[in-house]
């Protein structure tokens, strides 16, 4: 009988890795997907850990790295992500040790922290293997007014003016928004986005949607909203701006946010329905000495928004 092997991806197993997501994953992952992920990214190198059987792919996870920014000093997370076990090697803890052999190969890449959203499938595995849950981002809703009309306001393409100065909060981990991570993140990406800026008075705000499907009724999924100033005046403006543009594309918009950062203080007024039956759980594994595990582990100390979530 074959002996299962756990290995690092070297490329040979793409077929294979592409082939089982295809089964466990149907219509939604694919060889579009995984080029994505894991072939476009032109920051440093993914990471993924296969358990092999008689030269198959039987498991696999992946881990994609980001820069993120913490009181003006650049860290590295690698996020868990993409993953699909076969049917009949599930239950056998083939899952945990893959996430033991990516958290040492994770720190040989230079990662100072691992981190993740587990489905409750994978939650346990995580759990086991040294990550710590941090907190819970139950989901907001801004319902959208029907009647309102389109704005008359410029609405440009991409946010250009925002890649040199985006604000991020000194004390709150952050992923780093510049040109590279908007050119993989929303244009290369297989999935469809769209991006609303509004701009006034040297004041900018950008907006990275996309839309979804939830219960037959059209939502826009708030994935990020990047913007270099606080004023409440232009952001309200910005938002009433945004209710137009959106009006009869959807019934609602949803997005989660950390309620403790300056971002969410500037938006949360805005997003008056908190809906607790959608949520995602943040798990995170320290795995350097850069950062204290005080702070990784500290729910405050995080700046996040669904975009960090690898498949949404």
């Amino acid at each position: 009988m074959d002996k299962i092997i756990i290995k690092q991806y070297d490329g040979q197993e793409r077929d294979a890795c592409i082939r089982l997501l295809r089964q466990t994953f149907p219509g939604s992952s694919d060889e579009s997907t995984f080029k994505w992920r894991f072939e476009l990214n032109a920051g440093r190198k993914p990471l993924i850990i296969c358990a092999m059987k008689g030269g198959t792919v039987v498991s696999f996870n992946s881990w994609i790295p980001w820069e993120f920014s913490f009181r003006n000093d650049r860290v590295v997370g690698f996020q868990s992500g993409e993953s699909a076990t076969d049917v009949r090697y599930r239950g056998k803890g083939f899952f945990a040790e893959i996430l033991r052999a990516g958290c040492s190969a994770a720190s040989d890449l230079g990662a100072d922290f691992l981190f993740g959203f587990p489905s409750h499938i994978s939650f346990g595995a995580f759990y086991k293997t040294g990550y710590h849950p941090v907190n819970t981002y139950f989901s907001y809703l801004r319902p959208i007014n029907p009647l309102k009309t389109k704005p008359s306001e410029s609405i440009l393409v991409q946010p250009d003016s925002l890649f040199d100065s985006p604000l991020t909060q000194y004390d709150r981990i952050t992923p780093v928004f510049d040109a590279n991570y908007y050119k993989w993140r929303y244009t290369n990406n297989p999935k469809n986005y769209e991006t609303i800026v509004f701009s006034r008075d040297n004041n900018t705000i950008a907006f990275f949607f996309r839309k979804k499907k939830w219960k037959n009724l059209t939502e826009f999924l708030l994935m990020d909203v990047q913007l270099n100033t606080y004023n409440p005046v232009f952001i309200q403006t910005s938002i009433n701006l945004l209710d137009r543009f959106l009006t009869r594309k959807a019934f609602c918009v949803r997005t989660f946010f950390n309620e403790f950062s300056h971002r969410a203080r500037a938006l949360i007024k805005y997003f008056p329905i908190r809906f607790k039956s959608k949520y995602h759980v943040l798990v995170v594994k320290p795995i350097s000495t850069r950062l204290s595990a005080n702070v990784v582990l500290d729910c405050n100390c995080w700046d996040i928004m669904p975009h960090c979530v690898d498949y949404l």
